[in-house]
């Protein structure tokens, strides 16, 4: 999906040091400032107040993320990112579902799944059901399909947000780190254990670990093995 299918002539709201409050460009003046001046706009707290960001780009607050909320599409808010110079895009968005009206469920949007014949689907609890042909719909033209399953616990969630967050962005560590959390998962394990390890041989936090990891292992496939063991993916961690 292009990102230019969404808006003609999309608005970029962007914050430089020194800026008391954003700046509203266009995309050929945004594309001329030097990405050392670029500091995020404040995230989206909830995500029903993105009607406010509608029909403009904002920066989310973890590096080289940007998001397009569409004026028209208005249960949905695409996710892309930008590779340090900002003039190139990544052309291959995550779409993200938010609930618009009182009268339809709030759904999580982050529940968006890639398995690894690259089909995305948007997971929904059977109470949604009614509201599933609408946002079929909705996400026909971005190649996102919708299934009713049962949702997992919430330990497991707060790993899926994670991951959604980095369902088309890659955090990249030094290469001699990489080599050294590859090396450290060589014996297929769980994945949170994955993550330990690696970060005990490493000079790096957990939570770059975390990240790199998630980035990778992503295009992939994720499983959810059994709600009260987390998210485990034993065979795939080991190839990221």
């Amino acid at each position: 999906m292009d990102v230019y299918s969404l808006m003609a002539e999309p608005r970029v709201v962007y914050r430089r040091d020194g800026d008391r409050a954003p700046v509203n460009l266009g995309v050929s003046e945004f594309s001329a400032i030097s990405t050392e001046f670029l500091v995020p706009v404040v995230g989206i707290s909830s995500w029903r107040g993105k009607q406010s960001y509608e029909g403009r780009w904002w920066f989310a607050r973890m590096g080289h993320h940007v998001a397009f909320a569409s004026a028209w599409e208005r249960d949905v808010l695409t996710i892309l990112d930008y590779q340090e110079d900002v003039t190139v895009l990544v052309r291959d968005p995550a779409v993200f579902v938010s609930a618009r009206t009182m009268r339809t469920p709030l759904l999580r949007p982050w529940l968006l799944f890639q398995n690894s014949e690259g089909i995305r689907v948007v997971l929904f609890k059977t109470a949604d059901h009614d509201r599933s042909s609408e946002l079929a719909g909705i996400l026909a033209g971005s190649g996102v399909n919708v299934a009713i399953l049962d949702l997992p616990a919430k330990a497991e969630l707060r790993l899926v947000r994670w991951l959604a967050g980095y369902q088309f962005s890659r955090f990249r560590l030094p290469g001699e780190v990489e080599e050294e959390v590859r090396g450290s998962c060589l014996t297929p394990m769980p994945l949170l254990e994955a993550v330990k390890c690696a970060a005990a041989i490493t000079d790096k936090d957990l939570s770059a670990i975390r990240a790199n990891f998630y980035s990778q292992m992503w295009r992939r496939k994720v499983e959810l093995i059994d709600r009260a063991e987390f998210i485990s993916d034993v065979s795939l961690v080991r190839a990221a």
